[in-house]
């Protein structure tokens, strides 16, 4: 008896490693994703960073993942953010047929909203170092400065799916890329790789703020806001 059930129990250990091998070649891996940064914080990563929730909350996080909470759940479509300053934040909603956007002071919680004419401007891929972000057909993530292209992080994830771009931190030393509604952080030399948010809605819409270099990207201008409110909130 004893001799029956360690045999099944070898066999059913090889099944499990058939899976897991098959799971492996259709999937690439079962993770692709870089570590937890909300778990394995890292304080060398440098700012704070806005982005989407899941439930539609604009959430403000420490890059280095020590700490994040929601600053606004305005319970629509944001279509754009952005850092204005230190102290203030705006986010751009799709309303019904038009598009609104509201300025919110971080320190005083004031906000307020008014109409949207312009156009929201893309992410740049060239960072304030001139280098340029550049991925291969896999979706592994390459830094390009002048004649010179290196692997910042091996992507090993399933066929068809691969990381994006979102933004450069605004000191040129770190990047944001998107995947399958997860925000990651790598830094430029590839020593450092960590995954903010695993559910950020809407994951090509953050903007990343460092003291003493401003904001990237500059997806919404204070100089191309409009001049007073519509309606506080």
């Amino acid at each position: 008896m004893r001799n029956r059930l360690y045999a099944a129990a070898v066999v059913l250990g090889l099944a499990a490693v058939a899976v897991l091998a098959v799971l492996l070649v259709w999937t690439g891996r079962l993770d692709p994703s870089p570590p937890s940064l909300a778990k394995e914080p890292v304080p060398s990563i440098p700012g704070e960073i806005l982005y989407v929730g899941p439930d539609g909350c604009v959430v403000r996080a420490r890059a280095s993942g020590e700490r994040r909470e929601a600053v606004a759940c305005p319970g629509t479509d944001v279509v754009g953010l952005s850092w204005l300053d230190a102290e203030t934040v705006a986010y751009l909603e799709a309303g019904s047929g038009h598009l609104v956007v509201t300025r919110l002071n971080l320190r005083t919680g004031e906000a307020t909203t008014t109409p949207w004419a312009s156009h929201v401007q893309r992410s740049n891929p060239v960072s304030v170092r001139g280098q340029r972000v550049d991925f291969d057909e896999e979706g592994s993530v390459y830094v390009v400065d002048g004649t010179a292209r290196t692997k910042v992080f091996d992507f090993n994830g399933p066929e068809y799916t691969r990381p994006y771009f979102v933004t450069w931190s605004p000191d040129g030393g770190w990047i944001l890329l998107a995947y399958e509604g997860e925000l990651w952080i790598v830094s430029g030399d590839g020593s450092v790789a960590g995954t903010l948010a695993k559910t950020a809605r809407g994951s090509a819409v953050a903007s990343w703020w460092i003291d003493g270099y401003g904001y990237l990207p500059e997806l919404l201008q204070q100089g191309s806001l409009p001049a007073g409110p519509v309606a506080p909130r």
